[in-house]
């Protein structure tokens, strides 16, 4: 791939600092790239520069240009092989060679956030290449990364996936994880990865600790590992909490919705509103808030990658630091009182009623059934159709989208002529 911008003109002139923070996935980036670019403007006067072509607040396509593997997200971008891929980045490194140059000129430092860089970005080769691209256009190139113990790693990404379309339990999501994907959860080398690239000295590794973040905030912390001095009163921080947390009863139900209401539609690629429409109703539900995500096999994973772990730490960090062991499960947390269980069902079933009751008015009756079958046969015998069959259909069209204003309009102008005999 180096091969594809080699012929890159190196620019000489106004050369910036690069910062480029690859995750790790699960320590608040979503919060942290929502916050940087809810402060875009702002930071742009600090001279500090957020990308406008790499995605927004996500830097996506930059991790997917420099990926080697294809995923989900190629797929759902239609890039099924690499030559679909050649054709939806032809030309991105360019445009980006020339964001780079613009900003050059009155900023001091590019910055570029992408977890994916950490999940997608496994070979050292890519990321050679991605060293070999960025020492051409910046002065120099620092690497900011958070880790968190595998098991809360694994159980966040749980707990997110549950969101999404996993129908399986927490045990099993764990299980399967951590063995397809063995790179994602290994530290020591991942972190060995990008430091023989760009080098141990230009590489931040921190621990995703709330205890020893920076004024015990992620944003402000981030903020303190960039190469340029960040005036941090003028910042906003009305962005604190991006994903909301998901409990154990939370869990279940979005499993449950995920069996019988898909995330995606099928018909056109897109999510399933209904499906966002009945998690959104279980995620503010608030008898629901009970039960914290956790799996038995912490003490097995904790083994799984001691050895690992202490070698990350020996080689990264002081003496002193490890991950912190957070606590177990409040099992006080898994009983409840008639009372609460009374709470939970009546709740529960006032935000699943109207869905129920409207499903039961969209239902055919018989005679629907009949109003399509005669239109139908009117078609097939080649006879002219009737303004009441154009009411008869545009009815049953309320029935599937009652708040419609063309089709409510519809329906008064059809009765409108079928009363007055038109």
């Amino acid at each position: 791939m180096a091969a594809m911008f080699s012929g890159l003109a190196k620019i000489q002139e106004n050369l910036m600092k690069c910062v480029l923070h690859i995750g790790t996935e699960k320590t608040g980036t979503t919060l942290l790239q929502q916050w940087l670019y809810e402060n875009r403007d702002e930071l742009g006067r600090q001279k500090i520069y957020l990308s406008g072509i790499l995605g927004v607040p996500v830097n996506r396509l930059f991790a997917g240009y420099f990926q080697h593997q294809l995923d989900e997200w190629a797929e759902r971008n239609k890039i099924l092989s690499f030559e679909d891929k050649a054709k939806y980045f032809d030309g991105f490194l360019e445009r980006l060679s020339d964001e780079i140059k613009s900003a050059s000129t009155d900023h001091k430092l590019f910055l570029i956030s992408s977890e994916h860089l950490h999940s997608r970005v496994s070979r050292r080769e890519d990321i050679e290449t991605i060293k070999s691209f960025l020492s051409d256009h910046f002065e120099s190139v620092e690497i900011i990364c958070y880790f968190r113990p595998q098991t809360d790693m694994a159980v966040s990404l749980y707990s997110t996936m549950v969101r999404m379309d996993y129908t399986h339990d927490v045990e099993t999501f764990v299980q399967e994880h951590l063995r397809d994907n063995s790179y994602y959860y290994n530290y020591k080398e991942i972190a060995d990865n990008w430091s023989s690239v760009f080098g141990k000295e230009n590489c931040h590794f921190k621990i995703y600790d709330l205890k020893k973040f920076a004024e015990k905030d992620l944003r402000i912390d981030f903020i303190t590992l960039l190469p340029v001095s960040v005036n941090r009163e003028k910042l906003t921080y009305k962005t604190r909490v991006s994903n909301r947390s998901t409990s154990g009863l939370r869990a279940r139900a979005f499993r449950i919705i995920n069996r019988y209401v898909p995330f995606w539609d099928d018909r056109n690629g897109q999510k399933n509103p209904l499906n966002d429409r009945l998690k959104n109703l279980i995620a503010n539900n608030k008898s629901l808030a009970h039960g914290v995500i956790t799996s038995r096999a912490r003490d097995e994973i904790e083994k799984k990658f001691a050895a690992s772990n202490r070698d990350f730490f020996a080689e990264y960090f002081d003496d002193e630091t490890s991950f912190s062991t957070n606590a177990r499960l409040d099992q006080n947390d898994r009983h409840f009182s008639y009372e609460q269980v009374e709470i939970l069902v009546s709740t529960l079933l006032e935000d699943l009623m109207p869905f129920i009751s409207l499903g039961a008015s969209q239902r055919l009756s018989d005679r629907d059934a009949d109003c399509l079958r005669d239109i139908a046969l009117k078609i097939e015998a080649g006879q002219q159709l009737s303004t009441r069959d154009a009411l008869e259909l545009m009815q049953l069209a309320r029935r599937a989208r009652p708040d419609g204003a063309l089709i409510k309009r519809k329906i008064a102008d059809y009765a409108a002529q079928v009363e007055s005999g038109a």
